[in-house]
């Protein structure tokens, strides 16, 4: 929706260079740039850090309808109460609103005019990120480049959720990431996790989703492949080494919903009567597109399962099993 052409300070941090543009967004229309604010970290991480803060070292409102813009900052321009001679001493992130209207297709929850909006901390994914991914130039130049930022917005939304990347991990395209307890998702090196963008063409423009609901937790191993896939575990997802997940793939370690209809009529009673068990898929097993996995399943070492399938039951290694319910159909190399 927004994407940064340019944002890095210069060498003396005399000057911050800020060149973005509007992209299109799903079920909205003539977006347009509303306003641009840049902010101390600490005033944005004590609250939610997609809302800024009124205490804001920056903020410019643009006149018009614009869909891109060139701003080079000046520690002069600067609010009154952070007036400083230099923009790197202080993290801070970048904020820029985007407004637009919905088109024919937009949900009927959403508002006639929506506020958009992307929050950007050059510092400290210099600092933080830069272990997940070879991209970054220095003095904090962001690469132009539409893929490069959004490796980078990946691994920063990871970083604030408390999970736990190994070195070349590519997070790619749409990814949705909610780690409730901050410590539930742990990915192995090298592995490619991509959403939405056609970044994989059998993935269209699907999201891939990494939750862990409470104390659940998703642990990947080395050089798995995951695309456009919602992975959500309230107790534990296991992802073996070399695994490759197809698109549009569902691994769920529980049933969402109480069994009983009367608890399902309060959320309370709904969530204490959810049934969960741990699933395991072991390294190098191939679930096809469309596979759904449910709780308390393991999948064995190597084995392969057929586009669609719905797995119910603990599949042994090196077999290729399809259908609904999933059922055996042969023994990998016979």
């Amino acid at each position: 929706m927004v994407l940064f052409d340019v944002l890095r300070i210069s060498d003396d941090g005399r000057r911050m260079y800020v060149n973005f543009h509007v992209n299109k967004a799903d079920y909205f229309k003539d977006l347009y740039i509303d306003s641009l604010t840049v902010i101390p970290a600490d005033r944005v991480l004590e609250t939610d850090p997609n809302v800024p803060s009124e205490d804001y070292i920056y903020r410019k409102v643009f006149d018009g309808e614009q869909k891109k813009a060139a701003l080079v900052l000046q520690p002069t321009d600067m609010n009154e109460q952070f007036l400083k001679s230099s923009f790197s001493q202080d993290l801070f992130f970048v904020y820029v609103k985007v407004k637009g209207t919905p088109d024919s297709c937009t949900p009927c929850r959403l508002d006639e005019e929506v506020t958009l909006g992307v929050v950007f901390d050059v510092n400290m994914l210099h600092q933080k990120v830069m272990q997940f991914t070879k991209s970054l130039a220095d003095d904090c130049q962001i690469p132009v480049g539409f893929t490069d930022f959004i490796l980078l917005w990946n691994a920063f939304k990871a970083f604030l959720q408390g999970a736990v990347l190994g070195k070349g991990v590519r997070l790619e395209g749409k990814i949705y990431i909610r780690n409730d307890s901050g410590k539930g998702i742990i990915v192995g090196d090298g592995t490619h996790v991509t959403g939405g963008y056609c970044r994989n063409r059998i993935s269209r423009n699907v999201a891939s989703s990494l939750c862990t609901q409470g104390e659940g937790r998703i642990v990947i191993g080395k050089g798995a492949g995951i695309s456009s896939s919602c992975i959500w575990a309230r107790e534990s997802i296991t992802i073996g080494d070399h695994a490759n997940i197809g698109a549009d793939c569902i691994i769920m370690d529980h049933d969402a919903h109480s069994m009983d209809p009367v608890s399902r009529r309060d959320y309370v009673s709904d969530e204490k009567g959810i049934a969960s068990a741990p699933v395991v898929i072991g390294e190098d097993a191939l679930l096809g597109a469309r596979v759904i996995v449910l709780k308390g399943v393991s999948i064995g070492r190597g084995s392969i399962i057929g586009a669609g399938s719905v797995v119910t039951k603990d599949v042994p290694s090196m077999q290729v099993w399809a259908g609904d319910p999933a059922s055996f159909i042969k023994q990998i190399g016979e």
